[in-house]
């Protein structure tokens, strides 16, 4: 087996080495950006669920020198927060992109938590969850990501407890059905884990109100009168 050792992508990298076969596709350099929208419920919390802003020259903003402030600002405006690798606030989490090296044309950038190893020409790749998870619980303390949204929370703990309902009808509906059964068990686990892993600030304070969600921006309307018409 050989495993193959990518090198983390600073403004200086630049270099090519043998590694990963020729058959192997090309990925472009990314970097990650989170929504308000945008949470899961993993390892036992909640957190937010990072995308990648490619950043292939001349393709969705991004400038054909690739230039990427056109592309940054295009998700800004659509409520993305674009992560920086060098972002300061990242910590130890900072540089977080690897290049990879392959054979042949092109180049393969990945997450620095991505390891590849080769056995008898066969790619495997394996990835460190661990490492991921404290990676997105850092994007909220640090402050790079605003808290989890009560609507937002309120949605997903809905659409789980949907999954709960269809499963409770199938198995009221055929109780010898095991394979249901099993199912319904494990996804009311994970609803009852969901609403045990609340976050604080969306839980009540000592005197029963609910706290106001952070970063959130209420929009206020104005009475429609016969005059404005």
């Amino acid at each position: 087996m050989a495993a193959i050792i990518g090198r983390q992508v600073t403004e200086a990298t630049s270099g090519e080495a043998a590694g990963l076969p020729r058959r192997v596709r090309a990925r472009p350099k990314f970097w990650y950006m989170v929504h308000p929208n945008c949470w899961e419920f993993r390892g036992g919390e909640w957190l937010p669920v990072p995308a990648k802003l490619h950043l292939d020259p001349g393709v969705n903003g991004i400038s054909d020198s690739g230039n990427p402030d056109v592309a940054v600002a295009q998700m800004n405006r659509n409520g993305w927060i674009v992560i920086r690798p060098s972002d300061q606030r990242l910590g130890e989490f900072a540089w977080y992109v690897q290049e990879l090296p392959k054979q042949g044309p092109g180049k393969i950038y990945t997450d620095v938590r991505d390891s590849a190893s080769v056995v008898g020409g066969r790619v495997f790749w394996e990835f460190d969850e661990e490492g991921w998870i404290a990676f997105c619980r850092h994007l909220v303390t640090s402050g790079i990501c605003q808290p989890m949204d009560r609507q937002v929370y309120g949605l997903e703990v809905s659409k789980q407890q949907a999954r709960v309902d269809r499963l409770e009808g199938v198995v009221s509906t055929a109780p010898n059905n095991q394979v249901a059964a099993g199912r319904l068990a494990v996804e009311r686990g994970r609803l009852d884990a969901m609403i045990a892993a609340r976050p604080d600030h969306l839980k009540t304070d000592s005197k029963g109100s609910k706290r106001k969600s952070p970063g959130k921006r209420k929009i206020q309307g104005s009475r429609v009168t016969e005059s404005e018409v």
